[in-house]
């Protein structure tokens, strides 16, 4: 038994909750796309979808009383609730989840002091933020993770006043208009915004084509000045 789990860096010794050993994450749902021979002797690989992983988190929930028991449940439901949820787990991994199914609770005393519930949730496995800074005479980086595609933001400094193209590691772009020379630019393909000087810019994108990515390994960046890359390493 180990109580060691985290909801948006709420204990769950806040909740009176303890996770059971047999808590379980499993490995991301994959999809192979691929065409096989008339003859069912040859395989062409196609491409590869990874989805996410499921996240069951079995758990007692002690309280002072029946209603002290329910109302510390509700408080743990309560906490998933709302959207996606970060969820660090005993493994020592930090996911972004998405609660599915609070599961039923049963009674496992007879004064109903102890609540057993199991929450049920999909989500991904991933690393703490990372900051890549990219002088001007550097275009080539390595990003950690296991995914294909890991969404990103990148921000510049413009250096002359007009309009200022923000490239996209591995190809792609966002134009931007009426720019003055010092002002910090984000395409933000993690929280889906363009920002100037942290404030909203969307207005004065002229074309933008989808937001930026990275991927496992070697990537390169087009860019003047110094860039910074930021995103969260993935783990299929």
């Amino acid at each position: 038994m180990n109580d060691d789990f985290y909801v948006n860096d709420h204990g769950a010794s806040e909740f009176g909750a303890l996770l059971l050993s047999s808590w379980n994450v499993s490995g991301s749902t994959l999809t192979q796309n691929y065409l096989t021979s008339y003859t069912g002797g040859r395989i062409t690989f196609c491409s590869t979808q990874y989805g996410l992983r499921s996240i069951s988190l079995p758990v007692d929930i002690y309280g002072t009383s029946p209603a002290d028991a329910a109302a510390k449940r509700s408080a743990l439901t309560a906490a998933f609730l709302g959207g996606t949820v970060e969820l660090a787990l005993p493994d020592g991994g930090t996911y972004t989840a998405l609660l599915l199914d609070s599961g039923k609770a049963q009674e496992q005393d007879t004064d109903g002091c102890i609540l057993s519930c199991t929450y049920t949730l999909a989500g991904y496995r991933h690393g703490a933020l990372e900051t890549l800074v990219l002088p001007t005479d550097t275009q080539s980086f390595f990003v950690a993770g296991t995914a294909p595609q890991m969404e990103c933001r990148i921000t510049e400094t413009v250096t002359e006043a007009g309009s200022h193209t923000v490239h996209y590691p591995n190809g792609g772009s966002c134009v931007l208009k009426d720019l003055q020379a010092g002002d910090t630019v984000c395409v933000d393909g993690i929280t889906r915004q363009v920002l100037c000087n942290g404030q909203n810019l969307f207005q004065a994108v002229t074309g933008i084509s989808g937001w930026p990515t990275v991927r496992a390994g070697e990537n390169s960046l087009a860019h003047t000045g110094q860039s910074y890359v930021e995103y969260y390493p993935i783990f299929v």
